[in-house]
């Protein structure tokens, strides 16, 4: 009958709009485990940066601690240098008064030689001491040189360790902070397309 044919016509669209709207699911459910794969993988390179970041932050700080220690081993031998230089100056200024009072005994001597060139005994005995007071003099000369180039040298090289030293660690500190502004970029685009993806 017409009826009946209608109903078969009824049940055989709904038939094919169930089909669709399966075929759509399937579709959708397919859509959507593609996108929660997008939005793991993302999820995964997000957590990978961040590691990176925690593991360079890591080896950075380690850098700069260490750098911090040498630094301040290199200030506490600086110190040292200074207090060395310092006794240096102090062993340079008794020196200096050791070949002043040489000098005098040397020029005494000489006076003598002079006063008493009429008695050899003496004479000898004063040429002898002259020698000796002039080795001395020579010996204590040749200390006082050493000692300052002892001094300068030191000196020179301390201040450019720590020159080298100062610039390192700008330069560090610079890295790291171009490295954190990456990361602070690299988790916006990855939360921006993540959202986006959503």
């Amino acid at each position: 009958s017409a009826k009946a044919r209608g109903l078969t016509e009824q049940v055989s669209l709904l038939t094919s709009q169930k089909d669709v709207l399966e075929f759509k699911a399937k579709e959708g459910a397919t859509e959507l485990h593609a996108a929660q794969e997008r939005v793991t993988h993302l999820e995964e390179q997000l957590s990978a940066v961040r590691r990176q970041h925690v593991e360079a932050s890591a080896a950075r700080t380690a850098e700069i601690e260490t750098l911090q220690d040498t630094l301040i081993s290199s200030e506490r031998a600086a110190e040292a240098a200074r207090r060395s230089a310092e006794d240096l100056r102090s062993s340079l200024d008794i020196a200096e008064q050791r070949e002043r009072a040489l000098r005098r005994e040397v020029e005494s001597l000489q006076e003598g030689i002079t006063d008493s060139a009429r008695r050899d005994k003496e004479l000898l005995q004063l040429r002898t001491d002259l020698k000796v007071a002039q080795s001395q003099l020579e010996a204590v000369r040749a200390d006082n040189a050493g000692l300052r180039e002892s001094a300068s040298q030191e000196g020179v090289r301390l201040r450019d360790r720590t020159r080298e030293l100062q610039a390192l660690q700008q330069k560090l500190d610079a890295e790291l902070t171009i490295a954190r502004r990456r990361l602070g970029d690299a988790e916006e685009r990855v939360r921006f397309e993540v959202a986006s993806r959503e």
